[in-house]
């Protein structure tokens, strides 16, 4: 009896040992330098805006998508504005579809806690077939920090989706519709941040 209260009692000491140092090290971890790696899986709107970033008089579109990602829960609002009177065919873009070139776009990922992410895209190929309106995307964006835990954080972040317009002004400028993505790449968050 003594001996299995002994064993019991050093189970729970070792436990307790494990415990505490993985708490430390989970702690010291995020004043290190470290690379996570990132991806998401989200879905939902898009609805035209009145930013107007380059003054042709097409405003863009702010897209809100809820999922699951490998940090957790995610909401991201991103906002995105395409010149459709530069749209042409592209090698980008499957043939019968048209590639609307970016002016400007950019993203805030929201993680359960408030910690935000930045990100502004620096490449993307936007390739609508305007038969249908279904639309199917690509971009990469780099991360210009954040809030939180992700507070100077870098890194890039490569993301491709689809989705459709389904009602529109009768200027077919402004428009509501439908959105899924996902998203991966690497967060660098530096030592002391």
């Amino acid at each position: 009896m003594l001996r299995r209260k002994k064993l019991a009692a050093s189970a729970a000491l070792i436990a307790g040992l494990l415990i505490s140092g993985h708490a430390v090290a989970s702690d010291k971890q995020w004043f290190q330098d470290l690379e996570l790696r990132y991806h998401d899986e989200t879905s939902g709107t898009t609805v035209s805006t009145v930013v107007d970033t380059n003054g042709d008089g097409v405003t863009g579109g702010i897209t809100t998508l809820k999922g699951r990602s490998s940090r957790g829960p995610v909401t991201i609002t991103a906002f995105a504005e395409f010149n459709p009177f530069a749209a042409a065919p592209s090698a980008n873009c499957p043939a019968g579809t048209l590639d609307f070139p970016m002016v400007e776009s950019t993203l805030v990922y929201r993680f359960v806690g408030g910690d935000l992410l930045f990100l502004r895209v620096i490449d993307a190929a936007f390739c609508m077939d305007l038969a249908t309106g279904v639309y199917d995307f690509r971009n990469s964006s780099i991360i210009l920090g954040g809030t939180g835990r992700y507070a100077g954080a870098t890194g890039t972040i490569d993301a491709k989706g689809q989705g459709s317009s389904m009602s529109f002004d009768p200027t077919g400028t402004k428009h509501f519709g439908w959105t899924t993505m996902k998203s991966g790449g690497k967060i660098q968050r530096h030592k002391g941040k």
